[in-house]
């Protein structure tokens, strides 16, 4: 056939080609693939193929629930092999929306792929991977070509009428059981990550209560569930049974990753209720899609919503009545709102607060203050209807409390209580802040004249009399009361006292009728009515200097009334109102009257001194008129004629005017006796006590002992005292019972302690644990007391205030108690006399070992305010300077330690804290000092460090725990270093300043005044701060801190001598006389009878006793960290040694081994030097920083020299005739 007929053929068969397809087009010929089969969500539809890359399904029914579900193909059964097969044209696969039955979507394969290569189409759940509905079809699908795509649309822009949204049915996941707070409500899955909890009720009480979801069963492993849309999960409000909450889980989880809900209290970790579905994770497949967030609210919705049911409190119990007639019922209202209903207290209590802690009441506690915002003041009578709410601090909920109680802070006593410490499982804590109404803050309680504010316009006080130098008084009389005024200069930690003398005819403090004042920095005046029953402090009886309504256990009434008053500057003023006829006359007669008739003097007493910093109550008097200048009593005329006889007023100053310094009575310390008597006297005003212990609340009482104030008294270990005590032997009268006894606590009163506090103190004598593991004072005695008279003047010294005392036992003296105290080898070096039953009498005890009593250090106890001038550093001699970070810093003392270090120090006594800084004498890498535990010993302690290793100049504190460089690590905790900062001068020395406490954690070595051990030391640069080098200098020492210019005694030789003799005695040996032994052995044996062999002998003898004393040197104080130069030093000297045990054990010239031992002797001994040679240089490496290269170069040349020596003799003994052996 031809070319052109060629062509016709192919025309032909091309053009039938082309009217098939055209017909097979225009007839839309589909290829049905079967229809899609039901397993879940109501899965249907008939799928075709239109072309080889679309399918379409028709008559699509789902009900849209399916978490992240898409059409799916792939090969073989469905899988998560599979792709997504999105709709046309250019749909992006979103999950499928509903589809009703009548739906028609249009699907095009991926471009890869045809209708020929897979072999199903499935509604996949992508999420879950399961399979909702497919069809199998293998190679059914000869599809034809493509046709246009209409009637369908992609799955996120259809409208409702192509692809409706169906109303989606949740899945049920249970009810929610009740186990607390009547949580109920039934939990349905609206989508795999959102809930919604219908009917929801709970009473809106539990603490902190959230939704809560997790595996396995509810545990505070789950995490909270926060509503949608976007609320932050606060805590629930209360439902009441018709309210629904819609919840989103976090976008991590969803319904099947969890196992329960739960309404869950976090704060103590408790299941209010809850439902779990872990079981049924396979049945309830987790809705899908965003269904409409309506019907519920965030949680902090308005109450129209989530309503807040009213708050039911719950009962902790009824507060028992033990003193002041305590009662009242006291609820929770929430985790920390206690609400005390129907409280009762008769107001009487000397500083008495709401109190709570765990266990059963005791110091321990924490005060609990009124809400909102009240500063916890003492408490006010409550007179049985009163309702008080109070707020626990801000880290405590009821549940960390096992008790609330009305605790007196002063004296440590209980005076009601509730404990539901065992029902806190039950108590649940009651949640949600009530309104704060029904209830006022103590500080704004009516009554007991406890508050004021300045007055408007004061009435005239035409009177006014100056008391002392800082104190007025003015008054006027109104009828049946005076009206006064006390103008004192006084700081708002102080107090002013006025009222009638406790004597008719004289001025006398015991039995006064006074009234004490103070102003606060806010001009806030607060006054009381005082009765004055003991020279000392109030105690829990009601005796000493007390509060009518607490005093003597009589229940007196506070006469003060009218207050007001106010501050200007250091100036405070106080007015009040005081009744002529006194209110309190039944026994023990607690006021005096007022008498106001023209000429009739009456006797005053008044005072000034400083509050309790805790309870506010007077401590000490500062000035008192029972010290009368020039032994006048004070009298007042109160019905005079007005006279005006202040010459001047208290003119304010701004800023307060400047404290004049108060030095404490220089009173020797006991020594040189055993035997110590004690009685009580007065505590001596501004010189006496208040001077000596500074900052230690005063009673008024204090221990004298063989006649002087709380000495401080001198002992040795190992010696036994007696005390002689006359202090007392009636416990029920506290303000008489002061029984002595001694231990670590510079305050006593051991008994005034809590459990954990008693446990904690040290006891060395005075107190016995009885059987049943209580305690009781092991001495009681009668008392004798000394006491003031008219005489007696505060300002005098104390020789002479001594002498006006008058003493209660003068005329016949009682048989005293006796305490017997044997001190211990391991007592401390500063123990303290005290009152088991009272702070604040006794005072120091100076331990020392025996025959070494310290003047020095006993005579700077003996007070805290100065007594006797010390020397400061500019006045014994040079300034104790340091110029550090361009400024010059001064301190109180300083001392060089061995030529290497200076030391600087600042001590004080009250912060407990010393300012320190060292400074290195000569160029160093670092610079330390120390405090070793054991005197002299490096190993175990701690020290300050200062280098500059990577070139910035650092200090810090290091724990010594070895004696290499890992044992010497830096610990920032153990020495509590603050302000610590490091310099390097130009010459390369090293300067640091620092502030250490005096004992900042348990085993550190602690500061005190006085002797303290010291280590130090001077060594290279480290290569970093955990990799200090072998130090070139270090010794030990005593640095007596109790001197102005301090003075340092090394007690140990110093590293840097200590090897300059380990190398002298193993050098001198090993390169001189052994080698000059072997020499003479050697060569110039027989040339001289036996000289050589005395002389071999003798010098190798002593040469072994040196280097054996060397390596007992190096095994104490040298370093472990350079192991080569150890081990050869521990092989080399125990084979001198051999050496010498086997010249004395030589075989006989004649005996069969004597050959033998001949040549081990001579090769023992020539390895012995020439390790010991090596291991020289090795040394000398250890202590480079002082031996230097000229050492080395020196040693190595004598060595070349020595051997050039030893070759030279040996050449000249093979040329010679052989000897006879030896």
């Amino acid at each position: 056939m031809g070319r052109r007929a060629t062509w016709a053929v192919a025309a032909a068969a091309a053009a039938a080609v082309v009217a098939a397809a055209a017909a097979h087009v225009a007839a839309a010929a589909e290829v049905a693939l079967g229809s899609l089969s039901t397993i879940q969500h109501a899965v249907s539809g008939d799928v075709v193929a239109i072309n080889a890359r679309t399918l379409e399904v028709r008559n699509f029914a789902y009900d849209g629930l399916g978490p992240a579900a898409f059409f799916w193909a792939g090969t073989g059964t469905p899988s998560s092999d599979g792709v997504k097969v999105r709709e046309v044209p250019g749909c992006a696969g979103a999950a499928l929306p509903a589809g009703d039955g009548t739906t028609t979507v249009r699907l095009e394969l991926p471009a890869d792929m045809d209708v020929t290569k897979i072999d199903y189409l499935s509604v996949w759940c992508e999420t879950f991977r399961v399979d909702f509905g497919n069809v199998v079809f293998g190679n059914a699908g000869d599809a034809a070509d493509p046709t246009p795509a209409t009637g369908y649309e992609c799955f996120e822009d259809a409208p409702a009428a192509v692809a409706p949204v169906v109303e989606r049915p949740a899945v049920s996941l249970g009810s929610l059981s009740t186990i607390q707070h009547d949580v109920e409500g039934e939990v349905f899955a609206i989508n795999a990550r959102t809930l919604e909890v219908r009917n929801f009720r709970y009473d809106g009480l539990g603490p902190a209560a959230f939704f809560w979801a997790g595996t396995g069963t509810p545990s505070s492993d789950g995490v909270k569930v926060r509503e949608v849309p976007g609320c932050a999960g606060a805590a629930l409000p209360a439902g009441d049974g018709t309210t629904t909450v819609r919840l989103e889980l976090p976008a991590d989880m969803d319904v099947t990753k969890i196992d329960y809900l739960s309404v869950w209290c976090e704060t103590f970790r408790v299941d209010f209720g809850n439902v779990v579905f872990g079981d049924r994770h396979a049945a309830i497949d987790a809705a899908v899609g965003e269904a409409p967030a309506t019907g519920y609210e965030c949680f902090d919705a308005p109450a129209a919503v989530a309503p807040v049911v009213e708050r039911a409190p719950v009962s902790l119990g009824s507060l028992s009545t033990i003193q002041h007639d305590v009662e009242g019922e006291v609820f929770a209202i929430n985790a920390r709102t206690l609400e005390v209903r129907n409280f009762r207290y008769d107001g009487l209590g000397p500083a008495a607060f709401f109190w709570a802690g765990t266990g059963t009441p005791s110091s321990d506690g924490v005060k609990v203050r009124e809400v909102p915002g009240c500063a916890g003041a003492a408490l006010p009578a409550g007179d049985g209807t009163t309702t008080v709410r109070l707020e626990l601090p801000a880290d405590m909920d009821v549940t960390k409390i096992d008790y609330l109680s009305v605790w007196c802070e002063t004296f440590r006593v209980d005076f009601g209580n509730v404990v539901f410490g065992d029902r806190h499982a039950a108590i649940d804590a009651a949640v949600g802040d009530a309104p704060p109404g029904g209830y006022t803050c103590f500080e704004d309680a009516s009554g007991g004249g406890g508050g004021g504010s300045p007055a408007a316009t004061p009435d005239p006080l035409p009177n006014c009399v100056t008391l002392n130098a800082r104190l007025q008084v003015r008054w006027v009389v109104n009828g049946t009361n005076v009206r006064f005024a006390l103008i004192g200069r006084m700081t708002p930690d102080e107090w002013a006292g006025f009222g009638v003398s406790g004597a008719d005819d004289s001025t006398r403090m015991v039995g006064s009728d006074v009234t004490i004042a103070s102003v606060d920095d806010a001009g806030v005046p607060t006054v009381h009515d005082f009765h004055l029953s003991a020279e000392s402090a109030c105690n829990a009886n009601g005796a000493g200097v007390c509060p009518d309504t607490d005093s003597l256990g009589a229940n007196g009434t506070d006469d003060v009334s009218a207050i007001t008053g106010g501050r200007d500057n250091d100036v405070a003023t106080v007015r009040f109102s005081r009744p002529v006829s006194p209110t309190d006359v039944a026994p023990p007669g607690l006021d005096r009257p007022l008498p106001v008739g023209a000429g009739v003097r009456v006797a005053v007493s008044w005072a000034l001194g400083p509050l309790d910093e805790g309870t506010r109550l007077p401590r000490f008097h500062s000035s008192l008129a029972d010290y009368p200048s020039g032994g006048r009593d004070t009298f007042l005329e109160l019905g005079r004629t007005p006279a005006d006889e202040c010459d001047s007023a208290l003119v304010p100053t701004a800023g307060g005017a400047p404290a004049a310094e108060v030095t404490a009575w220089s009173r020797p310390a006991i020594t040189d006796t055993t035997d110590f008597n004690v009685v009580i006297g007065p505590s001596g005003g501004p010189h006496g006590y208040a001077a000596i212990h500074a900052g230690a609340a005063a009673w008024g009482i204090a221990y004298y002992i063989n006649d002087l104030l709380v000495p401080v008294l001198v002992v040795e270990r190992g010696k036994t005292y007696r005390f002689n005590t006359l202090t007392g032997d009636d416990p029920r009268v506290s303000a008489s019972y002061h029984p002595v006894y001694i231990s670590d606590s510079a305050n006593g009163g051991f008994f005034l302690g809590s459990p954990a506090e008693q446990a904690a103190e040290t006891v060395f004598a005075g107190i016995t644990r009885l059987a049943n593991g209580t305690f009781t004072p092991e001495v009681e005695s009668p008392i004798c007391t000394l006491s003031i008279t008219a005489d007696t003047d505060p300002e005098a010294d104390f020789p002479d205030y001594f002498k006006t005392l008058s003493n209660s036992c003068e005329a016949s003296t009682p048989e005293p108690g006796v305490l017997s105290w044997t001190v211990a080898e391991d007592t401390p070096d500063t123990v303290y006399y005290g009152c088991t039953d009272h702070r604040n009498l006794g005072f120091r005890i100076a331990v020392f070992d025996e025959g070494a009593a310290d003047p020095a250090v006993y005579n700077n106890l003996i007070a805290d305010s100065p007594i006797f001038r010390v020397e400061t550093a500019e006045e014994a001699g040079p300034a104790c300077e340091l110029s550090f970070g361009g400024t010059t810093r001064t301190f109180g003392a300083c001392t060089t330690l061995s030529d290497r270090i200076e030391l600087f120090w600042t001590l004080d006594e009250e912060a407990e804290t010393a300012d320190m800084a060292l400074r290195s004498l000569s160029p160093a890498g670092y610079v330390s000092v120390g405090w070793p535990e054991t005197a002299t010993k490096m190993v175990p302690g701690d020290a300050v460090v200062v280098h500059a290793a990577g070139g910035t100049p650092t200090v810090a504190g290091y724990r010594l725990s070895g004696r290499n460089s890992p044992g010497v690590q830096p610990d920032a905790d153990r020495l509590g270093l603050t302000a610590a900062q490091a310099e390097m001068a130009d010459d390369g020395t090293l300067s640091a300043v620092f502030t250490r406490a005096y004992s900042p954690a348990s085993g550190t070595p602690s500061l005190r005044r006085g002797p303290v051990d010291f280590i130090w030391a001077v060594g290279p640069s480290p290569s970093s701060p955990t990799s200090l080098a072998q130090h070139s200098f270090r010794t030990s020492g005593t640095v007596d801190l109790s001197l102005a210019n301090g003075s340092a005694s090394e007690l140990g030789t110093s590293i840097g001598t200590f090897f300059a003799i380990h190398a002298g005695l193993m050098g001198v040996p090993w390169l001189f006389l052994i080698p000059a032994a072997i020499l003479f052995a050697r060569y110039f044996k027989g040339t001289s009878g036996s000289a050589w062999f005395q002389f071999h002998r003798a010098v190798n003898t002593l040469s072994v006793m040196a280097v054996v004393a060397a390596l007992v040197m190096g095994l104490i104080r040298g370093t472990r960290t350079e192991t080569t130069h150890f081990i050869l030093g521990c092989i080399v000297v125990p084979l001198a040694v051999l050496q010498v045990v086997a010249g004395v054990f030589r075989p006989a010239k004649d005996a069969t081994l004597r050959s033998a031992w001949y040549v081990a002797h001579s090769w023992a001994g020539r390895t012995a030097v020439i390790l010991a040679w090596v291991n020289i240089f090795f040394g000398m490496r250890t202590a480079r920083a002082d031996a230097g290269k000229g050492w080395l170069i020196g040693v190595g040349a004598y060595l070349c020299v020595l051997t050039i020596i030893i070759v030279s003799l040996e050449v000249r003994k093979r040329k010679a005739p052989p000897r006879e052996a030896v």
